[in-house]
């Protein structure tokens, strides 16, 4: 028989809500993919204004996604060697608190 669109939503929320490790990620990758466009939305008119080159507006994003990409690399490396939850609230509060920086 055949299932029904929102019989594999409720499946795949349920293993979502279940699974900490997973829930924690979806958590992460929302936050990190909401940060890219308020990066985009606010550095790239001030940077305009500062008098920044097409160039360089072009390569603030590209370079902040890099960044993301190697942090999220090396905290995945250290989660290996500390303990799970703390690493991952600690890096959460780091994450966040570097938009306080711009």
């Amino acid at each position: 028989s055949k299932r029904t669109y929102f019989s594999f939503l409720k499946g795949g929320a349920s293993i979502l809500f279940r699974n900490k490790p997973l829930l924690w990620l979806t958590v992460d990758s929302f936050l990190t993919a909401a940060s890219v466009s308020s990066f985009t939305l606010t550095w790239a008119p001030c940077m305009e204004v500062l008098g920044a080159e097409e160039l360089l507006l072009g390569l603030a994003s590209p370079i902040f996604m890099a960044t993301t990409g190697l942090a999220n690399y090396l905290g995945r490396r250290i989660v290996k060697l500390l303990v799970y939850k703390k690493t991952t609230i600690v890096f959460l509060v780091l994450f966040s608190s570097t938009f306080a920086l711009l």
